[in-house]
């Protein structure tokens, strides 16, 4: 599943920001849950978001034994050049969203904001929709 999941992601598009408009670091934590409201160990959890009107990531992370995450990324501010050539750095981070899949389900997409702070914590994902 884990070599599954490793070789989708490689194969999205990743829209590469420039350096210079680069943000800080957001950083998404939580934990996943069964139907039962049980930790799933070794879940894998995505989050993705728009840049420039174009989907970007996935961001990876495998929950621990007690089901908790931690995701780290970055995104890119450009949004476009101006006139003298130099990049325009006032992209803006929508909503994000976080979902989780193990060997037999995953969960529905959560989508949160991502305030000043550039922390999410307290995200809870319940694994209850069965994979097909």
């Amino acid at each position: 599943m884990k070599v599954f999941l490793f070789v989708l992601a490689a194969m999205l598009p990743v829209q590469v920001s420039r350096a210079e408009c680069l943000a800080p670091l957001i950083r998404v934590s939580g934990t996943v849950v069964d139907i039962k409201g049980t930790a799933v160990p070794k879940a894998i959890v995505g989050v993705s978001w728009l840049e420039r009107g174009k989907a970007a990531g996935p961001a990876l992370a495998s929950a621990d034994a007690k089901g908790a995450f931690t995701i780290v990324f970055r995104w890119g501010l450009f949004s476009g050049s101006k006139p003298d050539g130099s990049d325009e750095c006032k992209g803006r981070l929508n909503p994000i969203s976080v979902t989780a899949y193990s060997a037999s389900a995953r969960s529905m997409p959560v989508v949160v904001s991502v305030g000043e702070s550039n922390v999410v914590s307290g995200v809870t994902l319940n694994l209850n929709a069965a994979l097909e």
